[in-house]
């Protein structure tokens, strides 16, 4: 899988300083949904270094925008930064589940032994 190159640093980069709010929120949301877009198409994203490194870039810069006064800006913020963590977390759930039900990541379960209940013991030991 190849990580999309839409971070949100370096979409809100090609800003222009004196930028509004809706080409900030417009710059926000397609970094968001490219992320959203790769855990869509691969859900073995959340395996991948550099989409963790994006994804965890993405959260924090969101998370830091829900200070900002504008009322409107931090709710949008809030939202896409908690939908973003909902998929991310579905996702790792869903890999996770997907790799633990894998036959082949799995091994065989340890059998007790105790002293008594040996399965291996003839019939006739056992009284």
């Amino acid at each position: 899988m190849s990580v999309g190159a839409n971070s949100v640093l370096s979409n809100l980069a090609q800003l222009a300083p004196d930028s509004d709010k809706s080409s900030v929120i417009a710059a926000i949301d397609t970094a968001v949904d490219d992320l959203i877009a790769q855990l869509n198409s691969d859900t073995q994203a959340v395996a991948n270094p550099e989409f963790l490194e994006q994804t965890k870039q993405t959260i924090i810069f969101l998370e830091a925008c829900t200070g900002f006064p504008d009322p409107e800006f931090t709710e949008h913020a809030r939202h896409r930064m908690l939908e973003l963590q909902g998929l991310l977390i579905s996702a790792h759930d869903f890999y996770s589940e997907a790799y633990t039900n894998d036959p082949e990541a799995e091994s065989a379960p340890a059998s007790p032994v105790s002293g008594d209940d040996r399965s291996d013991a003839p019939p006739e030991a056992a009284s």
